[in-house]
């Protein structure tokens, strides 16, 4: 299924849509522009001029055709399929079944990993005018070309580069940046994600000495804010800050920053805190500090639009003392 679409406006600038004419959905002699949710089937071929295609499985593996690009579902028995062909572009496979991707005469078989398959040139795939580089980011593929037999192993955060015809260079480590993904691996995702969630709190041993609570357990509430950057590899850059009130009448506001891990609807984070603490004592003094900690997030995203999700959250953290957080609230995808 086309899961997600882009293509560039008027502006040059990449907008999800919804349609588009910058690509093409070829089926014998029919050809049809791409659509978000239209169901494809063996035999398709996918051609992208200025736009950018994301494929979901029905086991949830998901393919990312840049622009560019083209890319053909071999026909297989029945209804299935596990050979794709790709003659141009780049395509960013995030596969948990397996599967053979033939790039002229270079074949990739994988089962269950990431992996970046380019091919660039203008070769007819014989001559060195053609030649395919496999990046493999988690996971183990096995890369040949038809007159090398076997060829070569790749395993995690590994590259090859294989021209079409002559010798085969060795295998090289690879350390993925976002500019080696950025025709392929962001389609679909907003590039930053925001949210805001009503939290509850509980503070143990949080309470300073002369406050009634001092060394006991407080409750309290407030609004936490949080902004995240999409990075490769299911990671996002995550910033966080909050201000809320306990029951000991402590103002509270922490600043975090980390790094979060989003695989799907379930995200983990981890984030180093400073928090202002603002209270007044049972003497009449205002007492401030600021308390260096640490917290860690998990939360659960529900769908509601293409960009709009509902957000269930538990953080538990630790600066002046322990502290455990629930939270409802909103995200939002720009």
């Amino acid at each position: 299924m086309i899961e997600a679409l882009s293509h560039v406006d008027r502006a040059g600038r990449w907008r999800v849509v919804d349609q588009t004419d910058q690509g093409s959905v070829f089926r014998g002699q029919a050809e049809d522009l791409l659509r978000q949710g239209d169901t494809l089937q063996p035999g398709d071929r996918l051609v992208t001029r200025a736009a950018r295609v994301q494929l979901r499985l029905s086991d949830g593996s998901r393919m990312n055709l840049s622009e560019d690009g083209e890319l053909t579902l071999a026909e297989g028995p029945g209804e299935a399929w596990d050979r794709v062909v790709q003659r141009a572009g780049e395509v960013y496979y995030r596969m948990r079944s397996a599967l053979t991707v033939e790039a002229g005469a270079v074949e990739t078989i994988v089962e269950g990993t990431r992996f970046l398959v380019a091919r660039q040139g203008e070769g007819d795939g014989v001559t060195n005018g053609d030649s395919v580089s496999v990046r493999v980011e988690q996971g183990v593929v096995r890369v040949r070309r038809d007159d090398l037999g076997e060829g070569e192993r790749l395993t995690r955060l590994r590259q090859v580069a294989m021209p079409q015809a002559g010798p085969s260079p060795g295998v090289e480590r690879w350390r993925p940046r976002p500019a080696d993904l950025a025709r392929s691996w962001p389609l679909g995702r907003p590039r930053w994600q925001v949210g805001a969630l009503a939290t509850g709190q509980l503070l143990a041993g949080a309470a300073p000495l002369g406050t009634p609570d001092a060394g006991g357990t407080e409750g309290g509430g407030g609004l936490r804010l949080f902004a995240g950057l999409h990075l490769p590899a299911d990671l996002r850059l995550v910033a966080s800050t909050a201000v809320g009130a306990s029951s000991g009448g402590s103002l509270r506001v922490p600043v975090g920053l980390g790094l979060a891990w989003q695989p799907g609807a379930l995200t983990l984070a981890g984030e180093l805190t400073s928090t202002l603490e603002d209270r007044r004592l049972l003497c009449g003094e205002q007492y401030t500090a600021v308390h260096l900690g640490g917290a860690g997030t998990v939360r659960y995203g529900h769908a509601l639009g293409r960009r709009l999700s509902l957000l269930a959250e538990l953080r538990a953290g630790y600066a002046d003392g322990l502290s455990v957080e629930p939270a409802l609230g909103l995200g939002v995808g720009l």
